[in-house]
């Protein structure tokens, strides 16, 4: 038995420290890949100005969409396989293998994909090298181990790594941007920092864990067991992402940095908040409902009361403050952006309640294809409402349309597990 092994048991699982050290790791973790980028957007928007920024933002964002194609929503469906049989150290191992074997594969299939993009599409057919940053962006992030390490709560190694990666990333930033003409670096700087981080993560990994050679098949099982996450979080990634993609299409460059920047500071604090709750609670969330389903429920009462709170917070503090901070941080010249940031924020508590019901609840109870469906009506009404009021009111009418539908999700999560609320009491029966 290996040490990284050793180390997973059942008690340590449940143990509350450990909960609360995952915690910590994982909002140090969302530090350094969402919030340090944000240290240098004061610098690049005056650096770089409205036009070249909106490339840097379209190129963050297709590589943003398309590590889906990579990461194939391993961490959650990867990690609730693993976090439910952490007693069965060879079958933990198989699905390491098989994992890393179906990335490899789907990162072939996402450089197929980003090549077509800079063919096809205008915007990138026209500056096709970020388009392959892009592409980079998406198999530094998707190919990352972390899914692995959240699943048997050892996460202090990795995490340091990732966090050095991107400081270096933001170092080199403002090293060597210094004019429009230098807009292509920040995405391959930013993609250097995630491939050390990851290269680092299966160095150390496999110096615990026995290696098992990559094999097509091995990979085309985990493809084939996980695409109802994949698919979740595919929907979940369009729909938050492609607002930026919609109003790059629809309206001017200069409008798409401002909603690209409303956006990213929305994105940072979203996943800054509720990522590493996701990724903190979910394993445990998934252990506890195979063996002890009430103290399940008691840490989702939990965690509902701290989204909630924490989330009402945040949306009153961005009511009242983002414009003044926009404009200190950004200029005159992004102000518009700050309205942006402010209608976003209204959605924050429908997240926080989906994040729960959802996430840590409807998914470990492996309703995914309900789940699925509902996500994937939220993603039809942004992007279907983008469409047709984004031409006549501009970029804010995006954020509406998010606003709306987070609202839509919630509601449908609600309905459907009330619901079902006599079939899930009988299958909690049969657990205990």
């Amino acid at each position: 038995m290996t040490a990284e092994f050793a180390s997973s048991t059942p008690s340590k699982s449940l143990r509350r420290s450990a909960l609360w050290q995952a915690a910590f790791y994982n909002y140090s973790l969302q530090f350094g890949r969402f919030l340090m980028p944000l240290m240098v957007m004061p610098y690049l928007s005056r650096i770089l100005g409205p036009d070249a920024y909106g490339h840097v933002f379209l190129s963050v964002s297709f590589g943003t969409m398309l590590s889906l194609v990579v990461e194939f929503g391993f961490y959650l469906s990867a990690t609730r396989e693993v976090a439910e049989h952490l007693d069965d150290k060879s079958r933990v191992a198989i699905a390491l293998a098989n994992v890393l074997s179906a990335k490899l594969i789907l990162a072939a299939g996402a450089s197929v994909i980003g090549i077509a993009v800079s063919m096809y599409v205008a915007r990138f057919r026209q500056n096709p090298d970020f388009a392959y940053a892009g592409v980079a962006y998406a198999i530094a992030y998707g190919m990352s181990p972390m899914w692995y390490y959240r699943a048997i709560e050892k996460m202090r190694m990795q995490s340091a790594l990732e966090i050095g990666g991107q400081f270096v990333a933001v170092v080199l930033v403002f090293a060597f941007v210094r004019a429009p003409a230098d807009a292509l670096m920040v995405p391959i700087f930013q993609s250097s920092g995630a491939a050390f981080a990851a290269c680092g993560g299966y160095a150390v990994l496999y110096c615990n864990v026995p290696f098992l050679r990559p094999t097509l098949l091995g990979g085309i099982k985990a493809i084939q067991s996980g695409w109802t996450v994949m698919l979740l979080c595919s929907v979940v990634t369009f729909y938050t992402s492609a607002g930026v993609l919609l109003v790059g299409v629809l309206l001017p460059p200069s409008q798409v940095a401002f909603y690209g920047l409303g956006e990213k500071l929305f994105s940072a604090i979203t996943t800054g908040l509720f990522g590493p709750f996701t990724q903190t609670f979910f394993p445990r969330m998934n252990y506890l409902l195979a063996r002890a389903p009430e103290k399940a429920f008691a840490l989702a009462k939990t965690g509902l009361t701290l989204l909630i709170g924490a989330s009402l917070t945040i949306t009153f503090g961005a009511l009242v403050a983002a414009p003044f901070v926009l404009r200190f941080l950004f200029g005159m010249n992004f102000e518009p952006a700050a309205y942006i940031l402010q209608i976003f924020s209204l959605s924050l508590p429908f997240i926080a309640i989906s994040q729960i019901l959802g996430v840590q609840c409807m998914l470990p109870l492996r309703m995914d294809k309900a789940l699925n469906l509902i996500i994937s009506a939220g993603g039809i009404c942004n992007v279907a409402l983008g469409f047709v009021i984004v031409p006549a009111y501009g970029a804010p009418a995006m954020s509406i349309a998010r606003v709306v539908a987070e609202a839509l999700v919630t509601s449908a999560m609600m309905l459907y597990l009330w619901g079902q609320r006599d079939r899930l009491f009988e299958k909690l029966k049969s657990i205990t």
